[in-house]
């Protein structure tokens, strides 16, 4: 049976699924082997004796994004939940609490979410 370690990983991992509802994503569209305890189907019964901490780790695919990256369940909670308080200016700044991002490329062909901006961050940048 699955479990996460400690118990309050699960509910936050709800909580930032809400907050990708937002973006118009959910998160069986990050792909990946990601365990989604808010998918219809999800029943803890169906996993034999896996133990999911912050530090177990999970692969992920961004909707558009040909490459996939490995994340831990921790990161990817703070990286959707750090979104909520912050913004993009003119499609090339990202301002949050904790960081401060400016693109140097050319300018996308469509906007850009926060939440592509987080990602982006991590899969190319990797943690500071």
């Amino acid at each position: 049976m699955l479990k996460f370690d400690p118990k309050e990983l699960e509910e936050q991992l709800k909580e930032a699924s809400k907050h990708l509802a937002i973006y118009g994503w959910t998160l069986e569209d990050l792909q990946g082997d990601l365990i989604d305890p808010t998918a219809e189907e999800y029943d803890p019964k169906d996993y034999d004796d896996l133990v999911i901490s912050e530090n177990t780790t999970c692969k992920v695919t961004l909707p558009r994004v040909d490459e996939s990256f490995e994340i831990t369940y921790r990161e990817l909670i703070d990286i959707i939940l750090e979104t909520q308080e912050a913004s993009i200016i003119d499609n090339l700044e990202f301002w949050s609490q904790s960081r401060y991002l400016l693109r140097v490329t050319a300018e996308p062909s469509n906007a850009v979410s926060l939440l592509e901006w987080q990602f982006y961050y991590h899969m190319k940048l990797g943690k500071r």
